[in-house]
């Protein structure tokens, strides 16, 4: 069986059911098992309230959270981290490298942040929860826009990919997959919450790096003897690839507040300690995925594999032919499969996290939904998802310009916000001023867009809907944000001296629960205290 990557549908014949069963039987597989281990293990006891439900809070040991770390930062869409290696996008070996490094550093980067959260928001389940603590409501109710939409387009980013590859290699309509998979993945977090989620965190992780390393070693053989031709300019060192550093690392930085798959493995990890340990080791993992299916694309040009004209989202797997076009059917499936329960896990990552996210949003309007109810809510919102997803996918739409308007976003957010997390600014940084520094920032991009491109319509398409990235609008954001906070910051402090207002502080609900706090670990040094007073 051979896989011909010339031809419309890549894998036709024997080869093509074989594959589209094992594909299906991936999903329905991780599927049963879920469903399985939720029924007869102790997982369905832990499940006594909503909180622990969408949290599985405390539970994860060193083990299970580091694969789930791995897990919830990885996706279909990391199959296609070759097509940066393709000649017109030159992001070379160093753009490469800048690459896994910023995919794998947000998780150790959310888990320290995550320490500071949970030892001040101890009953949050939501990061959404440290912008109400540390601002208030109206902080939060961005975030939770910010966190919600960025969640919705990361979901059709792992539907859209997954649907394009079954378009693509198997020919079947993109919205089959995407509906198997949503269904699936559904049932079994239904079921059994996060909790379970992280269970099969750890056999979709597994699965995916032991299917990995049979293909870097059958991709080894492959070249064995090849003698490469002296490597093309854009394959090397690049301009362009320095510009990763913008226009990945600064975004994949900002996204850290806003990931709130991430951050439910916060409150999941035992101890802050087991979670930083976990997310330094998940960091390592993803960085070496990420280097190794882009170095892929990277041999393919090279040895000639791959040419201009070839489908860049297809150089990993062209770095297995022969260089005709036709390579083999067995690691073609393999690489499919790998993919498919790496989309299964990113989509039951999204899927928690959005019953997170609906479940704190109705907290907002004083309602306290069932479980039930918010996966009812969470189903009806996969709907317009699939159909946009499948829409996208039949029309081959780059998942770079999704991506795009997400990261954008991200980086007019993030220094505002994340000021909040320094101690000694409670004092002086105010919602208003925060307000104020994002606005800044994104009237200045737009600003940006237009002296560019000569239209604020053309300029935010190039800025936040292009399969190009543009470095100038990633550096600009967080730059403009901090000056405009630092600006808007002295203007409000400054209103405040002379008109005689109170300074800014934390909201008033979030002092009582300090000292309510504060109160209670004293009762409990005095408590520890006293016996040993007695005994001497």
């Amino acid at each position: 069986m051979s896989a011909n990557f010339t031809d419309t549908v890549i894998l036709t014949g024997s080869s093509n059911t074989a594959g589209l069963a094992l594909s299906f039987i991936t999903y329905i597989g991780f599927g049963v098992a879920a469903l399985a281990y939720t029924y007869y293990s102790k997982s369905r006891s832990l499940n006594v309230n909503t909180d622990f439900f969408i949290t599985a809070r405390n539970s994860a040991n060193l083990f299970k959270i580091t694969w789930s770390w791995y897990a919830g930062a990885m996706g279909s869409w990391i199959l296609y981290t070759c097509a940066f290696q393709a000649p017109g996008v030159n992001y070379g070996l160093n753009g490469l490298a800048i690459n896994a490094i910023v995919t794998g550093l947000p998780l150790p980067l959310v888990a320290h942040m995550g320490e500071y959260v949970r030892k001040h928001v101890p009953k949050a389940s939501s990061v959404t929860g440290y912008g109400k603590w540390r601002f208030g409501r109206v902080i939060q109710v961005l975030m939770m826009i910010q966190v919600l939409q960025s969640l919705i387009m990361g979901v059709i980013t792992e539907y859209t990919t997954i649907g394009g590859v079954f378009l693509t290699f198997f020919g079947i309509q993109p919205y089959i997959p995407i509906i198997v998979c949503g269904l699936i993945v559904m049932t079994y977090t239904a079921a059994g919450g996060f909790f379970i989620s992280i269970i099969t965190d750890i056999w979709q992780s597994i699965l995916a790096v032991v299917m990995l390393l049979i293909s870097v070693i059958y991709l080894s053989v492959s070249f064995k003897g090849v003698d490469f031709p002296p490597m093309a300019d854009y394959l090397g060192v690049t301009e362009t690839g320095w510009y990763a550093i913008a226009t990945l690392g600064i975004p994949y930085f900002c996204l850290t507040l806003f990931s709130e798959g991430f951050w439910q493995r916060v409150w999941a990890a035992e101890t802050p300690r087991t979670g930083k340990i976990g997310a330094w080791i998940a960091c390592a993992l993803i960085s070496v995925t990420t280097f190794v299916l882009g170095f892929g694309g990277t041999l393919a040009y090279w040895s000639g594999r791959a040419t201009e004209e070839s489908n860049p989202n297809l150089s990993f797997f062209l770095a297995f032919s022969d260089g005709s076009g036709t390579g083999s059917a067995f690691i073609t499936i393999l690489v499919i499969m790998f993919a498919v329960a790496i989309n299964e896990s990113a989509v039951d990552t999204a899927m928690n996290a959005m019953t997170d996210v609906i479940t704190n949003i109705a907290t907002v309007f004083g309602q306290d939904l069932s479980v039930t109810v918010v996966r009812a809510i969470v189903l009806v919102v996969q709907i317009p998802i699939v159909v946009v997803a499948s829409y996208l996918a039949a029309n081959g739409t780059n998942i770079l310009q999704i991506f795009l308007f997400n990261n954008q976003l991200s980086t007019s957010l993030f220094v505002p916000l994340a000021a909040g997390l320094i101690p000694s600014l409670n004092r002086v940084i105010s919602t208003f001023s925060v307000l104020m520094a994002i606005v800044t920032s994104l009237v200045s991009v737009l600003i940006l867009g237009n002296s560019m491109y000569g239209s604020v319509t053309d300029g935010f398409l190039a800025f936040y809907w292009s399969p190009t990235y543009a470095w100038q609008p990633f550096v600009l954001a967080p730059s403009a944000a901090l000056a405009g906070l630092i600006f808007w910051t002295i203007v409000d402090l400054g209103v405040r001296k002379i008109m005689g207002w109170e300074m800014p502080n934390l909201p008033a609900d979030s002092l009582l629960e300090a000292e309510q706090r504060a109160a209670q670990v004293a009762k409990e040094n005095v408590g520890e205290v006293t016996p040993e007073i007695k005994a001497s």
